[in-house]
């Protein structure tokens, strides 16, 4: 009889790092100006992002205000409900 190979854990890799700058200039025309940003998609996923946990990543675009080129922002949030501090007073 053949010896039955044992099955491995199936390990999922983490999303990549990334450092969030928040005024990195333009691909195209190298230009800071940007329009607000606005949310475009979300996923809720945990993980640590950097040391921190997360719970949702957050897809954000905006575009240049000199060229129109598009920018697309990852940003981790942790939105886990955090107990309201109890005070010590009767």
């Amino acid at each position: 009889m053949a010896k039955k190979q044992e099955a491995k854990k199936q390990e999922f890799p983490a999303p990549p790092e990334h450092t969030a700058v928040p005024n990195l200039p333009c691909s195209a025309c190298g230009s800071q100006r940007r329009t607000p940003d606005v949310q475009t998609n979300e996923a809720e996923y945990a993980g640590l992002d950097q040391g921190k946990p997360f719970t949702h990543i957050v897809w954000l675009q905006s575009q240049c205000s000199d060229c129109g080129q598009t920018r697309m922002k990852r940003v981790f949030e942790d939105r886990t409900k955090k107990p309201a501090p109890q005070s010590d007073e009767p």
